[in-house]
């Protein structure tokens, strides 16, 4: 979705871009409906599926219940600073990422360590940090496309296949990873909940590693998008090249510093 609307991010073109977000919300918020109805129903079955102890299959399915209820803010929340980058806006999705992270924590530490919640604590504290996060952003995405072109078609068939036709390979590519990760998760439950710790903590750390390159791509498709619709093939190229020397530095020394503090690393946890 943010490459079709980066492709339409210049002059002469504000209403097809006001339409193409306004598919862009509706269409994910569809898809992310679809995906909570069917996450909720199954929940109980995902756990088991995947080998879940006995001892911690119950807060399992609680709180992956839970947060299946938050996949509709999630995705509104994910599209909504898709749709910023895509404007040339990063910024907007950095403070409502810190403000969730911020109010997630705190939500943590009062329905944890106050309330005794335990792992459904954990779970309402990132149903509300993201809800409010998806609601705010959501809300100034909308206050900003009002100030764009005048009244514009909601929904627009041919912009949801273009959205589609770029979208799906990515789901896939994702999908093969994630159903991946999936099988070795079965595999390590096996073992029993110690060793889950201690690969749920890896995942984090490696999560976290993973945002840099994840971040540095979607800005240099953002950037590419941009400047096709500006018919300027060259730039990215350029751009390109650079993401290469950036990543590769990244992970060269994430790479060391993983080998040489890996036992801190997950001592954090």
């Amino acid at each position: 979705a943010g490459a079709v609307i980066s492709q339409t991010f210049r002059p002469g073109r504000m209403k097809e871009e006001k339409t193409s977000i306004y598919t862009a919300l509706l269409a994910l918020l569809g898809l992310s409906l679809v995906m909570m109805a069917a996450g909720v129903l199954f929940s109980p079955t995902l756990a088991t599926l995947l080998h879940t102890p006995s001892n911690i299959y119950e807060d399992a399915v609680t709180y992956l219940s839970i947060y299946m209820w938050g996949l509709p803010f999630l995705f509104m929340y994910n599209i909504a600073n898709a749709i910023f980058q895509a404007l040339g806006d990063s910024k907007k999705p950095l403070y409502f990422l810190i403000f969730s992270t911020v109010f997630n924590i705190a939500l943590d530490l009062l329905f944890v360590a106050k309330f005794c919640w335990g792992v459904a604590g954990v779970a309402w504290a990132t149903f509300i940090a993201q809800g409010c996060a998806a609601i705010l952003a959501v809300a100034v995405l909308l206050a900003k496309t009002k100030q764009m072109a005048g009244k514009v078609p909601v929904f627009d068939g041919n912009k949801l296949k273009l959205i589609a036709k770029i979208g799906i390979p990515t789901m896939i590519q994702n999908a093969i990873v994630n159903v991946g990760n999936l099988f070795v998760s079965r595999l390590v439950n096996g073992y029993g909940s110690d060793f889950i710790a201690g690969y749920s903590s890896a995942i984090k750390i490696m999560g976290f590693f993973n945002m840099v390159i994840i971040s540095v791509g979607n800005s240099i498709s953002t950037f590419t998008a941009q400047n096709i619709g500006a018919g300027n093939t060259e730039r990215p190229k350029e751009a390109f090249r650079i993401d290469l020397m950036i990543n590769w530095s990244f992970v060269t020394v994430i790479t060391v510093l993983s080998f040489v503090f890996g036992r801190e690393m997950i001592g954090l946890f």
